[in-house]
């Protein structure tokens, strides 16, 4: 028998919901662009991945003929994948609002019309970086691109340059 690895193709998404003991959803962007459709996935394939994380995986089609994914793994790292400011140490700062955030979901996206004019979309970020910002609010924050080349928020702190409350390195 073939094995995942032999599967096919490696796709990179992120899990965008998922219900603990059923199922969730994988957005894979080229995918999506496609069919209009998010990726199944059974629990059993989630390990120990969380909604927000960023996957790497194969796909099958189930007994429905829908797509199914399947051997999910950390994606590629970011020194193999020879993208720009993948760890944020360009020393730019952006400012933005946040425009959404769903706790439930574990991300949201901020707004700034910077990046947008660049990567046209809206910035996402994870819960972990949102901390005890709320929808609405002005933040400054480092841009790195995810594995699909989309951009990132990352280190938020409120924009007028009031001090960040959790700041480790000082």
């Amino acid at each position: 028998g073939a094995d995942a690895s032999s599967a096919g193709p490696r796709h990179n998404g992120t899990i965008i919901a998922f219900t603990p003991g059923t199922y969730g959803f994988i957005r894979c962007d080229e995918l999506y662009a496609i069919d209009g459709k998010d990726i199944w996935l059974h629990h059993k394939q989630v390990q120990n991945f969380n909604t927000g994380d960023a996957v790497s995986f194969t796909l099958i089609a189930n007994a429905r003929g829908q797509s199914q994914a399947i051997d999910l793994q950390v994606p590629m790292s970011a020194s193999q994948a020879k993208r720009p400011m993948q760890d944020g140490s360009s020393g730019q700062r952006y400012t933005g609002q946040i425009l959404s955030f769903k706790p439930e979901k574990g991300f949201g996206f901020i707004q700034c019309a910077e990046t947008f004019a660049i990567y046209g979309k809206d910035v996402w970020t994870h819960s972990e970086q949102i901390g005890d910002f709320k929808e609405g609010d002005n933040v400054t924050f480092a841009l790195i691109l995810n594995r699909q080349g989309h951009p990132q928020g990352i280190d938020l702190a409120p924009a007028g340059g009031a001090k960040r409350a959790r700041n480790y390195w000082e």
